[in-house]
């Protein structure tokens, strides 16, 4: 997960944000976990290009009345964001003493992402561990991606405690297992994302256009297209076998999309319910 800058996470009460091209949403849980207040706010515009937000003030009006919408009771937010803006990579290195861990990775960086490093924020998960080696997941996001969004959270008001890639967030909430893969989809009326994830480590996202020409069905013909090219790609690279799965998430995400793609995909598909 990526945190802010300098910030120690309080353990306090908070509200989820998802931020697409499209849409913002978000649900605050009650002390038992069921949904106390849930909101959404669609953009009357693209607010995003190339996942960097330029239209601000139209961004921090939407949170603002997503909120008063939602009638959430605390200002504290976490928020994910698309993975196509977010960058993973799994690394290695000599186990050295846990809080020595962040400082050794910041050297890796630039050897990880095609930024520099003073450009990124990176945070870090060991995924497995021995006597001599530790293997982690780094996920580095851009900060002129990460910095507008902040500004105009804070803005608009809200305080936020971290953030996080989508298809991270919803790989721990489906609870894969390390050696299991899924395709999490995520379609909406402007586009589409895929995401191979394994476990709760997202390995290769793209992204799907739709054109004013499209039709619903072409749409969906070609994320469907691009499901198969990537399992396909991934098992003749022996990095998956069978048992991958998909998921679809995001406004176009119903069971009777399930069923159109289903018959196409050779995989299992499902829409996530939470």
């Amino acid at each position: 997960m990526i945190s802010l800058p300098d910030l120690i996470l309080p353990k306090v009460r908070h509200f989820g944000l998802s931020i697409d091209r499209t849409t913002i949403r978000a649900t605050e849980l009650d002390n038992v976990g069921r949904i106390r207040a849930l909101a959404e706010v669609r953009f009357p515009e693209e607010l995003f290009i190339s996942g960097v937000l330029v239209k601000p003030d139209i961004f921090v009006t939407a949170l603002k009345n997503l909120y008063i919408a939602g009638k959430f009771t605390t200002p504290f937010v976490t928020v994910c964001f698309p993975e196509a803006y977010a960058f993973t990579r799994e690394t290695s290195m000599p186990v050295v003493p846990f809080e020595e861990v962040h400082e050794a990775i910041g050297w890796q960086t630039t050897n990880l992402f095609p930024f520099p490093k003073e450009d990124i924020y990176f945070d870090w998960k060991i995924l497995r561990s021995d006597e001599k080696e530790y293997q982690l997941a780094v996920v580095a996001v851009q900060k002129i991606v990460l910095d507008p969004l902040t500004e105009a959270i804070l803005h608009a008001g809200l305080k936020p405690l971290l953030f996080e890639p989508d298809a991270s967030a919803i790989a721990r909430l489906v609870h894969l297992p390390d050696d299991k893969y899924a395709l999490v989809t995520d379609i909406n009326p402007r586009g589409a994302y895929v995401t191979l994830v394994e476990g709760e480590k997202a390995i290769f996202t793209t992204a799907i256009s739709i054109s004013s020409t499209d039709t619903q069905d072409v749409y969906l013909a070609n994320i469907a297209q691009s499901i198969k090219e990537i399992g396909a790609y991934y098992k003749q690279k022996n990095i998956i076998s069978d048992g991958i799965s998909v998921i679809l998430t995001g406004e176009y995400a119903t069971s009777q999309q399930v069923k159109q793609m289903a018959g196409s995909l050779p995989y299992a598909t499902k829409v996530l319910n939470t």
